[in-house]
């Protein structure tokens, strides 16, 4: 549901923020790829947490291509 919400967001809508005190639609994609491919699933691939696979994309297709390579990194691990 990510990836097709994610799709469907117009690229002009990835700065959303409703207030200032919270993260945009942007930030909160990449901060759901940095979680499963960098922290939740790094222990599970063999990998240290945190291993240079952070998210700073902020462009609509970079950060839609972010959401695959972490799935992608997701269905390996889970495979292994």
């Amino acid at each position: 549901m990510l990836l097709k919400s994610a799709e469907k967001m117009p690229e002009e809508s990835y700065s959303f923020k409703p207030v200032d005190t919270v993260r945009s639609y942007g930030q909160i994609v990449g901060h759901v790829a940095d979680a499963q491919y960098a922290v939740l699933l790094a222990r599970t691939g063999g990998e240290k947490s945190g291993a240079g696979h952070r998210t700073h994309e902020t462009s609509k297709a970079d950060l839609i291509a972010a959401l695959n390579t972490a799935f992608a990194y997701c269905d390996k691990a889970y495979g292994g």
